[in-house]
Order: C-alpha cells, then sequence, then structure tokens
C-alpha cells in the first residue's frame, strides 16, 4: 500500500498606506488545505481534497466563507471482472442565474424554433433561432454538489465461458446547486423545493452480448434523466424522461446485416407555465438491412413504426408513425466519402388536433407528411486541402419545403 498526505494553514494580512496612521488593515484571510492520496497492489484508489478559506474585512463587506471538498475512490484490477468508480465534487459559491435570449438568425440556420401553441422555444436543427445566455448580475451564496458513478462487470475475464460474451456497465451523474446541502435534492428534487436552484441527474446501464466467434450485436439500454429548476426569475419546471432500448445486429451473410432497434420512451415536461406542460408516452420499432458489397460501397434500407400517447395544455393526443428510409455510403479511394440519405414518414392521429405535437413526440415530427433527405461530402484532394459540403432538404408543416446548402474548404501548410 502507498499512502500519502498533506496538511497546511495559511495566513494573509492586507494593508494599505494612509497618510495619518501610516498602515491601515484592510482584511484578514485564512486558507487551510488537506490532500490524501493512497492506493492499493489490489486496485484500489483513493483520493481526498479539502479547502476551506475564511476571509473579514474592516469596512461594511459581509465576510467569506468558501469551501471545497473532492474525493474518489475507485476499484480497477488487472484481471478482475469488477470494476468501479464513485467521485464527487462539494463547493461553496455564488451562484448567478443566466438569461435566456433567441436571437434570430434566419430560417434553417439556427438550433431552435418557435411554437406559438407552446410559448416555447424548442431544439431544432433547422429552426430560425440561435440560444444565448446572459449573466444576470443577481448573484447568491450557494452550495454546488456534483457527484459522479462508474461501475462495470467485464464477463471476457471470466473463467466461465458462457459469460464471456457479456459486458455490462453503469453510469451515474449528478449536478446540483442549493443554497443549503439536503439529502432530498439528490434522491427527489422538485421545483416546490424552496431552497433548491438547478438539479441534473442522469443514470444509464448498458447490457452488451457480443461473442467473438459471430458478429452478432445485442444491447440492452436503459437511460434516465431529470432536470429541475427551483428558483428562478424565469421558468420554474421539472422535466423527466425514461427510456429502454434494445438492439440487435445479425449478420446474415458475409455482406448483408440485418438491424432491429425497439425503444420504449416516456417524456414529462412539468411547468410553472402552463402551456408548457406536456407529456408523450410510446414505442418505436426499426427494422432494416445493411449490404455491404466491397470497401468502397454500402447500402441500407429501414421500415419505421411507432405509437405515441400524451397530452398538453389543450388536448390529449394519440398518433401513430410509419416510414421507410433509403441510406447509402460511398468511401473515395483519393481520399473521403458521400453519405446520402432519404427518409418519409407520415403520422396519423385518430382525431382532429387542434395544437401541434410536443417535441418528444413521434421524434419530433408533425401530422401528415414528413420527408427528410441530406447529402453529406467530405473529400481531401491533395496534402493539407480538404472540402466539405452538406445538403438538407425537409417537408413537413413545420417546414415546408426548406433547401439548406452548406460548405466549407480547409487548407493547412
Amino acid at each position: 500500500k502507498l499512502f500519502q498526505g498533506d496538511v497546511g494553514l495559511v495566513r494573509r494580512d492586507d494593508a494599505a498606506p494612509d497618510h495619518v496612521v501610516g498602515w491601515q488593515w484592510q482584511s484578514t484571510g485564512w486558507l487551510g488545505h488537506l490532500d490524501m492520496r493512497a492506493r492499493s497492489n489490489s486496485g484500489y484508489r483513493f483520493n481526498l481534497v479539502l479547502r476551506q478559506r475564511l476571509k473579514s474585512f474592516a469596512d461594511s463587506r459581509d465576510d467569506l466563507n468558501y469551501g471545497l471538498a473532492r474525493g474518489s475512490l475507485g476499484y480497477n484490477p488487472r484481471r478482475g471482472v469488477v470494476s468501479g468508480k464513485v467521485d464527487f465534487r462539494l463547493e461553496q459559491s455564488l451562484f448567478e442565474e443566466k438569461v435566456a435570449i433567441y436571437d434570430s438568425v434566419g430560417q434553417g440556420r439556427g438550433d431552435y424554433r418557435y411554437d406559438s401553441d407552446y410559448a416555447a422555444y424548442f431544439p431544432d436543427e433547422n429552426g430560425s433561432f440561435r440560444r444565448l445566455h446572459l449573466p444576470s448580475g443577481r448573484k447568491t451564496p450557494s452550495t454546488r454538489l456534483a457527484t459522479g458513478v462508474r461501475f462495470s462487470l467485464n464477463f471476457r475475464r471470466s473463467d466461465r465461458l458462457r459469460l464471456r460474451p457479456f459486458t455490462w456497465r453503469f453510469l451515474g451523474s449528478s449536478d446540483i446547486q442549493s443554497v443549503d446541502s439536503r439529502l432530498s435534492y439528490l434522491l427527489g428534487p422538485s421545483m416546490s423545493d424552496g431552497g433548491l436552484h438547478r438539479a441534473r441527474i442522469s443514470l444509464r446501464q448498458d447490457l452488451n452480448y457480443s461473442p467473438r466467434e459471430k458478429r452478432r450485436r445485442v444491447r440492452l439500454t436503459s437511460k434516465y434523466r431529470t432536470e429541475v429548476v427551483g428558483k428562478s426569475f424565469q421558468e420554474s419546471f421539472e422535466r423527466v424522461s425514461l427510456s429502454h432500448t434494445l438492439s440487435v445486429e445479425e449478420p446474415l451473410s458475409s455482406s448483408i446485416t440485418g438491424v432491429v432497434k425497439v425503444d420504449r420512451h416516456d417524456n414529462a415536461l412539468n411547468s410553472v407555465v402552463t402551456s408548457r406542460s406536456r407529456n408523450a408516452r410510446g414505442w418505436t420499432v426499426d427494422g432494416g438491412v445493411r449490404w455491404r458489397s466491397s470497401k468502397v460501397l454500402e447500402l441500407g434500407g429501414d421500415f419505421r413504426t411507432g405509437y405515441d400517447s400524451g397530452w398538453n395544455s389543450f388536448e390529449d393526443f394519440t398518433v401513430f408513425l410509419q416510414g421507410v428510409g433509403l441510406h447509402a455510403l460511398v468511401f473515395r479511394k483519393g481520399g473521403g466519402r458521400i453519405e446520402g440519405s432519404a427518409d418519409y414518414f407520415r403520422v396519423t392521429s385518430s382525431e382532429q388536433m387542434f395544437a401541434s405535437l410536443p417535441p418528444e413526440a413521434v421524434r419530433g415530427m408533425q401530422v401528415g407528411n414528413n420527408l427528410r433527405s441530406t447529402l453529406t461530402a467530405i473529400l481531401s484532394f491533395m496534402e493539407g486541402v480538404s472540402a466539405s459540403a452538406n445538403l438538407n432538404y425537409i417537408v413537413d408543416q413545420i417546414h415546408d419545403g426548406l433547401l439548406t446548402v452548406t460548405g466549407e474548404i480547409r487548407a493547412s501548410f
């Protein structure tokens, strides 16, 4: 075992010259620190850092009292099946809320669009607005806690042959800013909590099956994410999303691979702005084939079907999704590639709708016909010179025949 540690305490006095008394005391500060590190041959790692700062002033300014704690505990043996790591960061600082503004940059050139039914801006890669964050100038003392968890089981190192095709991974993270420290902010944050500024919690687990003697790939993924904005002069809200996805790749021949993806999702948003509250839950199924004739050409075709139901401030809705897609990828011998895709979706509703669908439903599409096509080219001409171009065409209720073309040429000398 190896252990290292360090501890210290520093005092600082600040003074300014004065014509009457000579030197006038301004402030006194203390800074203490504690560092510890340990490791073992069995694979354990430990790290802990503590900082505390105190400062008092001669005038009417408030005293400063800030602390920082950072630590981690990990286990990663050379030949073991189990590995993992837990880390955290706790600090006291000033929290300044940012003001979100949306700047109109032209149709198809932004990252957001405005929906009058919800009185909100939604992410849209073909939108007309870009979001900017400006400091509000209002700062309040706060505590920030950030945590991370990583845990995995790699059965490829196992002695049991039947378990070797499997691997499992779990990832978790949180980021919480609040006036005080409470366990409830981490276990179940709510916008009604008076001391909570913002909380983000994300969990993910992956179970993979991949036998070495075959090209078969199976993955089961579960994701959970919650975001809560509490004390805010803009919008307070709670956003929760949960999804389970099963992906399968099965080789049908040496050049053809079948793919299937089944997704079950549930999304909910509860906002103090009534028109923005909504919910959508459902499932989608994607299936298709991938054909690769050589190292130059790859083709694919897909079919899609799905179902979503939910509600918004106007009505309840139930919609169905059906569609097909084509994909082509060509590798250029001189360097680069050309990739194209075309997708057609039809979204139907059992009843007439009075508002647009929320972006969480049927992959952000709207009732009716939805056509999306993309062509991307990345080419290399000579050493240090390359070019890229992208063409995107979309037709639906929101984008009525929107065509965007972008490109660039790069040269390095």
